[in-house]
């Protein structure tokens, strides 16, 4: 077996062997592990005519663009030899390079034109959720972008997802529309059969949201989900104030750095919470849908905000217990937030590393698609008039910095081994001042006149683009384009 060219860190993972030439489902679930492993290399062998071939993919991540590479070798030894590298992540293209490797002979006529195309009116993708998770189904209808029907079915559900070039337009879920029956469908979703219909046109359109935006909400609402079964929340729970005396202030800022949901909506939430009312019956009275209710609720539960409590009956309710009972609840609850927060931070800075930075920019963007409330990026790196400074230098300037931006910013690496800040509710205009605070309180002890220096970028969404990579490009343009 064959090392191709991985680094010490990188893991290789091998399908099983196949007897025929790969098809475009073959392909497509390649590309689903792949995804699923990024930086790690996928390997798919079969054998034709006795001579065996491998093809691999691998998902990279350059300029925080993802990109599927693929390579095609003939052979699976020390002597195999590599006949085409591609770039893409268009499933059916590499479909057609792999079929021209093998033109139709009286030998290979009939593995290599099967009969499954003459299939596609009843369904050209078909399966079991089991063997295929609809994320990765997903997925593949996306990069293959494909035009139709997807359908699937349980004992107890059935849903329909239309598509327009791999682009989700319409959801329908049980009785539901929209994106509430995709989220439903996603969270429900463990099992099943699914089937492709690419001859069905979606009646009208019920989502307007980007796929990959939806994608990403509904794997948090998954989580959120998980965490409070794991609590014990049950439609008989009731919520539990763990602290009478909790000030407005307090509460803002036990939230601000947890899932963004608006504010004002916590409070009514937190403010109908009466340590008495069954969980089912809260949620009746304020009328919220299971993709707003679950982070809501998920952020007053890990906060320490609210306890739960499970019992059979509301009636059976206890008297609430005087804060220093509870205060034990509370710091296992906040022990456990401060580790989840800890293993998204750099221990050398004490602040966020790369990927959590990127992480906490996404759900920003989200957020800005369902309220359209802008936000500001802020990359920067330390300069000085020596050189490059010295760490403790680089230290104390990253101290003052945290001690600048408000608790509601969030702070983390980018590019390296630079800066970068979101600043939430923000205008490029308004964060200028940010940027004036920054250079100012540079210039004062412990550091000397002109001792630090800053490379600043400021970009912003929606007043200098509508989406991710040109807000970052935008970003690093400025940064390192000298004014």
């Amino acid at each position: 077996m064959i090392k191709r060219g991985m680094t010490p860190a990188q893991r290789r993972h091998r399908l099983p062997e196949q007897s025929r030439i790969p098809n475009l489902p073959d392909l497509e679930y390649l590309y689903a592990e792949a995804a699923k492993q990024p930086g790690n290399l996928i390997e798919l062998p079969w054998t034709e005519n006795r001579q065996p071939y491998v093809l691999t993919a691998k998902l990279e991540r350059r300029n925080n663009e993802q990109s599927h590479q693929w390579s095609f070798y003939r052979g699976d030894d020390q002597s195999s030899k590599l006949e085409w590298t591609y770039e893409s992540s268009d499933v059916v293209m590499i479909h057609s390079l792999i079929l021209t490797a093998f033109p139709p002979t009286p030998s290979n006529t009939t593995p290599v034109e099967p009969q499954a195309p003459r299939k596609v009116v009843t369904g050209v993708l078909e399966g079991s959720l089991n063997e295929m998770p609809l994320p990765s189904l997903l997925t593949s209808i996306q990069s293959s972008r494909l035009t139709g029907r997807l359908s699937v079915h349980s004992s107890t559900d059935k849903s329909d997802l239309f598509f327009e070039s791999g682009v989700l337009v319409s959801a329908k879920h049980n009785e539901q529309e929209g994106e509430e029956a995709f989220l439903e469908l996603t969270l429900s979703s463990a099992s099943g059969e699914f089937k492709f219909f690419d001859a069905d046109k979606a009646p009208r359109k019920t989502i307007t949201s980007h796929t990959e935006g939806l994608m990403l909400k509904a794997a948090a609402l998954s989580d959120h989900t998980k965490y409070l079964d794991r609590q014990g929340l049950r439609p008989d729970s009731c919520l539990m104030r763990t602290n009478p005396n909790l000030t407005e202030r307090e509460f803002e800022e036990k939230l601000a750095r947890l899932v963004p949901v608006d504010m004002n909506l916590q409070k009514r939430m937190y403010q109908a919470v009466d340590n008495k009312t069954a969980f089912s019956e809260l949620l009746q009275q304020c009328a919220l849908s299971r993709s707003m209710w679950t982070p809501l609720i998920f952020n007053l539960v890990s906060s320490g905000i609210c306890s739960l409590d499970s019992r059979s009956t509301p009636e059976e309710a206890p008297q609430q217990k005087p804060q220093d009972q509870s205060s034990s609840d509370i710091t296992i609850d906040l022990a456990a937030l401060e580790k989840f927060t800890a293993s998204m931070t750099r221990k050398d800075t004490g602040i966020y590393s790369e990927i959590a930075f990127l992480f906490f920019l996404e759900h920003e963007f989200y957020r800005f698609h369902s309220y359209e409330t802008p936000f500001t990026i802020v990359l920067f790196k330390f300069s000085g008039n020596s050189g490059q400074l010295s760490k403790q230098t680089q230290k104390q300037a990253l101290d003052v910095v945290k001690n600048t931006v408000r608790k509601a910013d969030i702070l983390g690496h980018y590019d390296g081994d630079d800066y970068a800040l979101i600043l939430p509710h923000t205008q490029p205009s308004a964060a200028q001042g940010l940027v004036h605070r920054l250079h100012a309180v540079l210039s004062e002890p412990p550091f000397q006149q002109n001792e630090v220096g800053l490379d600043i970028g400021v970009a912003g969404i929606p007043e200098d683009c509508h989406d991710l990579i040109t807000l970052l490009k935008i970003g690093l343009y400025k940064k390192r384009t000298p004014v």
